[in-house]
């Protein structure tokens, strides 16, 4: 068994690369797909869906608003 594995060594790369490659293919393309599909609801409110784009958006609003009203005394890490 070793000794097929030794003498042909080439084709076993080949066919080790043939099994591995497309797994590591298909797991990319997937993450790839959920991180940019970025359109799941993180919570429901009286029937609308709120996403995480709309909760950065609302937050980037909120934090320039107490900017404008207090000026240099805000601290956004508080």
């Amino acid at each position: 068994m070793f000794n097929f594995i030794r003498t042909h060594q080439r084709i076993v790369q080949v066919v080790l690369l043939v099994l591995i490659l497309p797994s590591f293919v298909l797991i990319g393309v997937s993450g790839y797909n959920s991180f940019v599909a970025n359109d799941e609801a993180l919570v429901e409110i009286d029937g609308n869906n709120l996403t995480s784009d709309d909760f950065d958006y609302a937050l980037r609003e909120q934090i320039a608003t107490l900017q404008r009203q207090y000026g240099a005394d805000f601290d956004p890490a508080v």
